[in-house]
């Protein structure tokens, strides 16, 4: 149940006819009078569970409700990856429903909500990918012009080794305008806790800033890939390839996950976006494997922008080899297949250098420590992505656990 205006409106599903329906009744009419708006056909509802949310945008005139609405389209007999999965109905008083998609089969999002900023002209749907519980991701359309983007959206509330499945986001029920911000809670059942995030509001508010004065870090991503299903798909992770990569779960010793990206016939890539940050200290670390000597150019640990790769941590012929602005540096330091590595780049967003550190993680001792180096493109200073990226070559495996991104400036949103 939503308002409208003066109008009070319902909308329910009836799942049998794939359909979604709505109703409204007017406050100053008769009580018993109620109208009926077009119904909506979203296409997966008869096969199981539907999830539903509602919210209105209440510009003056122009008032209209939206629902976000999760199918089990995954359950079909014929289901393509590609087919629409949760999709966002518009309904008004005067005019024929339309619907918008927000993600497919392939991306597995679950407990969708939807959230309306009629002063900023934003739609926000945030979801948690896998249904089962994960990171939580959102996505913006303009309210003047709905279209969402492609793949699982920007991680929103990363799956942490506390709280690895998070489900089921929630937000406030009032009306969001440009003072107010946007806070969505999301709960991990099984650990019994809740995950935050924030858009528009200073996420740094109540932490303890560092005895020296300088800015808290905020943890951005913080995957460890513990309790996820051995040989299932690497949830939040994005693969580039074609045809694409195998990016799975995998145990290689005692009960640790960790996430294996093969190499293809074509260059394999898998990737874990973040919401955009363009000011301050980034930090990513994380611990990977390789299992054969490379013939081409393995990039263990890559920090991409909107412009493409920014740094890198390289493996060519076994050699930790990096770049230094257009110049291209071999440390000389040689890594063996089959020993784990932990691997830190740290990013100064203002300056557009970097550091590099290479740590053996058996022992923790230092390999490799480089700074004051700048950064392959500076083209701009928008950091978005981790990435891990192998060459064509059969056999080459590349395995990654306790990826994390820090960062000490609140994300921009």
């Amino acid at each position: 149940m939503a308002s409208l205006g003066t109008l009070v409106a319902i909308v329910w599903t009836r799942p049998l006819d794939d359909l979604v329906s709505m109703a409204w009744h007017d406050t100053g009419g008769p009580d018993d009078l109620w109208q009926a708006s077009p119904d909506a056909p979203v296409t997966g509802l008869r096969l199981g569970e539907d999830q539903l949310s509602v919210a209105t945008d209440r510009s003056p005139g122009a008032e209209r409700l939206f629902v976000a609405v999760r199918t089990s389209a995954e359950e079909a007999p014929n289901r393509g990856r590609l087919d629409p999965q949760v999709v966002v109905v518009e309904f008004s008083t005067d005019a024929d429903p339309m619907s918008y998609l927000f993600g497919r089969v392939e991306e597995q999002h679950g407990g969708p909500i939807i959230l309306v900023n009629s002063d900023a002209r934003e739609l926000y749907v945030a979801a948690s990918a896998p249904k089962a519980g994960g990171p939580i991701y959102y996505k913006t359309a303009s309210l003047d012009r709905i279209a969402f983007p492609t793949g699982l959206g920007t991680l929103l509330i990363p799956a942490t080794e506390q709280h690895p499945r998070l489900e089921s986001p929630t937000s406030t029920k009032q009306a969001l305008d440009e003072t107010s911000g946007l806070v969505i809670a999301a709960t991990d059942t099984l650990a019994g806790l809740y995950g935050f995030g924030a858009l528009g509001v200073d996420a740094t508010a109540g932490t303890p800033a560092p005895s020296d004065g300088s800015p808290a870090a905020v943890p951005i991503v913080d995957n460890t890939f513990d309790g996820l299903a051995v040989g299932a798909a690497v949830p939040g992770w994005v693969v580039d390839g074609d045809p694409l990569p195998s990016f799975v779960i995998r145990v290689l010793t005692g009960s640790n996950s960790s996430a294996r990206l093969s190499s293809s016939t074509t260059d394999a890539r898998a990737c874990v976006a973040f919401r955009e940050i363009s000011e301050g200290v980034l930090r990513v670390e994380a611990e990977t494997l390789f299992n054969l000597a490379t013939e081409g150019e393995l990039r263990m640990l890559q920090v991409r922008g909107v412009s493409g790769e920014l740094v890198a941590i390289r493996l060519r012929n076994r050699e930790v080899v990096y770049q230094d602005g257009p110049t291209r540096v071999r440390s000389g330091l040689i890594l063996a297949p089959g020993r784990w590595y932990h691997s830190v780049l740290t990013l100064d967003l203002a300056t557009k250098t970097y550091a590099i550190e290479l740590r053996d993680a058996t022992d923790d001792s230092i390999l490799l420590q480089d700074e004051g180096l700048v950064w392959r493109s500076t083209d701009s200073s928008i950091v978005n992505r981790v990435c891990a990226e192998l060459p064509p070559q059969p056999g080459l495996d590349l395995y990654l656990d306790d990826v994390r991104v820090t960062s000490n400036a609140a994300a921009e949103g």
